[in-house]
């Protein structure tokens, strides 16, 4: 088991990655990376000439996660940050 200090610098590093410039760049590489996986499934099957590249339900499965992708993009880029308490 770690000690209290290990914990603490765990939830540091955590809330560090949740900060909005490594967050959006994050989502962006996020959604570029979903839609490039998509794109090269698709064309595999295109370039060894079958007619659909993707079964209809690897199609529904591949417009999921890239929707899942920009919806994460969306959510980190136009989220409200907390509230801040002036220091007296």
């Amino acid at each position: 088991m770690g000690s209290v200090d290990d914990v603490q610098t765990g939830r540091r590093m955590f809330s560090r990655l949740l900060k909005g410039d490594v967050a959006e760049r994050g989502s962006a590489a996020l959604v570029c990376l979903v839609g490039a996986l998509v794109g090269a499934y698709a064309a595999y099957g295109l370039k060894h000439g079958e007619a659909l590249a993707l079964t209809p339900a690897q199609w529904a499965g591949a417009i999921m996660s890239l929707t899942g992708a920009v919806l994460v993009a969306v959510m980190v880029h136009t989220r409200v940050p907390a509230p801040q308490t002036p220091k007296p």
